[in-house]
């Protein structure tokens, strides 16, 4: 749990995580645009890792921060200064 902690209270992971965000939310942008639903599978299958990839990244921060909590569940949604961004992220 110490591990998770130091990690999820890094400034590199913290900058890392707004900046998968940030390219997340260009790369909706650009599903939007370019993702038909009448093209060929090769292409379709690009998107569909590309979403992969940056919902395994989410799900991972999720749980390195889940995990660096020392009660886990109990402190979790009880930190009064993360409670609404670890709610907003589930």
């Amino acid at each position: 749990n110490r591990w998770c902690f130091w990690l999820a209270e890094s400034d590199r992971f913290q900058d890392t995580a707004l900046m998968v965000v940030v390219l997340n939310a260009a790369y909706i942008g650009f599903d939007l645009d370019w993702n038909d639903p009448n093209t060929s599978n090769i292409s379709e299958m690009v998107f569909v890792v590309c979403d992969n990839l940056f919902c395994g990244f989410f799900t991972i921060e999720l749980v390195i921060r889940y995990l660096s909590y020392p009660l886990c569940s109990a402190q979790f949604f009880k930190c009064p200064v993360m409670r609404n961004w670890n709610v907003f992220d589930l």
